[in-house]
């Protein structure tokens, strides 16, 4: 799955695919019946999509199951798949697609061109259409695959890029909307569908007829080109619109009041027989058919009614959010565009069991147990010792450690998860107590990673929650709270909204976001994640990065987007003496920082201008200043600056070299047994003891920089002895004295 960008576009996406949304409601159908495709209608209030073919039409209920009902000539009905766990549904001619919650297609029907056979494998799919012997698909990183009949190029000519956000299939030519709402067309072309494709931006939905298409602008306003021989051009309504779908050679839209239009050949009454009540959410064009998903939608936000206000009384109530306000915590994204577009999330790490994991917020064991219930998780339950010490390196570090889900509150140790307890990593003389939760000692314990009990559970701490692999979890935005990730950045800004779409849309009695309380992004280009506190993992709050909360990186900002803003190689958090980063933040990217004593500056990659980027000085990059670096707040100490790597058994010794004089020669030399000093020949002192070790000499560069790898190190040297290194610069001209570089200590194998 992919992460949806939260603008218009993306919204009317979603109302195509609507198993992205929760919104139930029951099916209508009209037109042509002669094989059922509007009496076998199935019944029921469970639905939340239709899609409409030929002669047959597909439907997804809540629970993720496919209904399919009309002709059956080639399978498109019987054969739809049993199950659940379909997120899409999409006919085409006389053959089906249904999209998976893991991204990957199942195909069935008609198999003629290979429309079936050919569907790709890839498990990065976003959306589906189906032509009448073609099918296309939208894959998360915004490219297209086609596949099938190929006749008028359907396939062969589908555009290549990956900035597209929406496709349709029409009968045997296709068509596709990029990121800036402007519109590409292929295929054939006998009655102006591809050549008179309007240009321009604009548009938020595309749909495809038989040899007609037609767009949605984002002022509501429905274009229509290509067949005009039964008006589907011509007699194209106005405004006020919010869905479109083109049928055989019919086209029907649904109206912002929740009403059906349709307009073209009314052969079978697919037309004239259309619903005339309101409160429809979704509708769908057939081949001489077209049936649609009804529920009361009173703001037009994606929720319905019932949805909104769920103990259907009439209020607005905790925990629901308002459904005659369109964007209830005033984040600028709409109600139903936070709660029904599933988003991945980042929080959740993959660790060496398959699994998943996250942190959560501090709080006794039993309300941390209740909270990952409430979302369908457990806390998490420790099988081996290779999953402990990957929780406790990634999860660990806080003073009070985090909650796991062992607890002998039954009377015996027992997972609250319902795996058997066939290992534990008790500290010494643990566990003390009885009727206890355990916890991961953190750094005030005395066996920080090892396990503690707490009586009852009732110290408040971190939670680590368990989610079942091979997919990460799936999680919507709130839309009763206007900062998800509780990192002081509005939803909506952090997704890179600057204006406000929810506006009430002029409905009566409808409401939208509050311009007093939504705050625009000032920067739409830098998105952060909604989901996640620290976006970019490196130990600072998104909030915290952009502290003037305006959604732009301003002067005296690092870039919450950006682990290392100054580009030295060092993370922000890190050089800000960080020794735990928030909550979300991934244990396995941030790096604390060894010496919180001694920070450097993340908007300049040299600190103290000595002329060598912060992370060349702090090679190994933990915030500390090793034997064997300089100091990233120490200039004197690069006068000549030497850097030395792959000190180890067998690897080849690289050599660096900085603010050296231009073209000028650079000894390197060495000893095993001490630091001097040692006088020389030239005059100068070296920090080395006899016997000295001098290798080849190489050549600084024009700018006084030098990278070389010298010699190997002895397989044979036992990692850990002590190294005695610095570089001799001697100059060609007699006028420039020589120079010894900083003094090295690198015990072998340490770097």
């Amino acid at each position: 799955m992919t992460t949806y960008k939260a603008t218009p576009i993306v919204f009317f996406f979603a109302l195509l695919a609507p198993a992205l949304l929760s919104q139930q409601g029951q099916l209508t159908s009209w037109g042509y019946d002669a094989y059922g495709q509007v009496s076998d209608t199935p019944p029921g209030m469970t639905f939340v999509q239709v899609s409409s073919g030929v002669l047959h039409s597909l439907a997804l209920s809540s629970d993720g199951s496919i209904f399919a009902w009309g002709a059956d000539f080639d399978q498109q009905v019987s054969d739809a798949p049993q199950g659940t766990g379909f997120i899409l549904v999409e006919a085409g001619g006389y053959h089906s697609h249904a999209l998976r919650a893991d991204g990957s297609i199942a195909s069935w029907g008609y198999d003629g061109y290979g429309v079936v056979s050919s569907t790709p494998l890839s498990t990065d799919f976003v959306q589906i259409a189906g032509g009448v012997y073609h099918s296309l698909a939208l894959k998360s990183d915004g490219s297209i695959v086609s596949w099938g009949r190929d006749d008028y190029s359907q396939v062969s000519s589908t555009p290549i890029g990956n900035d597209f956000v929406m496709i349709g299939g029409g009968g045997f030519h296709s068509l596709a909307m990029k990121s800036d709402g402007s519109i590409v067309s292929w295929g054939r072309d006998t009655q102006g569908q591809v050549s008179t494709t309007p240009s321009g931006a604009g548009f938020i939905q595309i749909s495809g007829g038989v040899s007609h298409s037609l767009a949605l602008m984002d002022n509501g306003r429905v274009i229509s080109w290509g067949d005009d021989t039964n008006a589907q051009v011509t007699d194209t309504p106005g405004d006020s619109f919010v869905l479109i779908s083109g049928g055989g050679w019919h086209s029907t839209a649904l109206k912002s009041d929740g009403s059906i239009v349709s307009w073209g050949s009314d052969s079978d009454g697919q037309v004239s027989n259309g619903p005339t009540d309101s409160g429809f959410v979704l509708v769908s064009g057939g081949g001489h058919h077209s049936a649609a998903v009804s529920g009361e939608d009173s703001d037009l936000d994606g929720l319905i009614n019932a949805e909104e206000d769920t103990n259907n009384n009439g209020l607005v109530d905790s925990g629901e959010s308002d459904p005659f306000d369109q964007d209830t915590d005033d984040d600028g994204l709409g109600d139903g565009e936070e709660a029904n577009i599933a988003r991945a999330d980042s929080r959740w790490l993959q660790g060496p069991s398959g699994n998943f994991y996250r942190a959560a917020v501090g709080d006794t064991w039993s309300n941390s147990s209740a909270a990952a219930r409430s979302q369908g998780y457990e806390l998490t339950s420790v099988q081996d010792s290779v999953e402990a010490q990957w929780l406790e390196a990634t999860f660990g570090g806080t003073p009070d450690g985090f909650w796991i889900g062992l607890t002998d509150f039954s009377g015996t140790l027992e997972w609250s998860d319902g795996n058997p307890v066939t290992y534990t990593q008790w500290a010494t003389g643990e566990p003390n107590t009885t009727f206890m939760a355990a916890f991961v000692g953190g750094s005030a314990e005395a066996e920080p990673g090892n396990w503690y009990a707490d009586f009852a559970g009732l110290t408040s701490r971190l939670a680590v929650w368990e989610a079942p692999g091979p997919d990460a979890p799936m999680t919507a935005l709130d839309p009763l709270n206007w900062d998800t990730d509780g990192d002081g950045l509005g939803d909506g800004q952090e997704d890179g909204v600057d204006s406000i779409f929810w506006d009430g849309h002029g409905i009566p009695g409808v409401s939208g976001t509050d311009p007093g309380v939504f705050v625009p992004d000032a920067d739409p280009l830098t998105t952060t994640d909604p989901l996640d506190m620290d976006s970019d993992e490196d130990g600072l709050g998104d909030g915290v990065e952009d502290s003037d909360g305006d959604g732009a990186i301003g002067v005296g900002e690092t870039a919450p987007g950006g682990a290392d803003t100054d580009g030295d190689s060092l993370l922000d958090g890190l050089e800000l003496g960080l020794t735990t980063g928030t909550l979300d933040t991934d244990g396995n990217v941030f790096i604390p920082d060894a010496d919180p004593a001694s920070t450097t500056d993340p908007l300049a990659a040299d600190t103290d201008l000595g002329g060598v980027p912060d992370g060349v000085e702090d090679q190994n990059r933990d915030g500390g200043v090793d034997s064997w670096e300089t100091d990233p707040n120490l200039a004197a100490d690069e006068a000549l600056a030497f850097y030395v790597s792959n000190l180890s058994p067998g690897l080849q010794v690289h050599f660096e070299v900085y603010n050296a004089t231009p073209l000028t020669g650079i000894f390197p030399a060495y000893s095993i047994t001490g630091g001097g000093p040692t006088p020389t020949t030239l005059g100068i002192d070296v920090a080395l003891s006899l016997p000295i070790v001098v290798l080849d000499p190489f050549l600084s560069d024009i700018d006084g920089r030098a990278s070389i790898d010298s010699a190997r190190v002895p397989a044979s040297v036992p990692p850990g002895v002590p190294v005695w290194i610095q570089a001799i610069e001697v100059p060609i001209s007699a006028i420039l004295p020589p120079r010894a570089s900083n003094p090295l200590l690198v015990p072998i194998g340490a770097n």
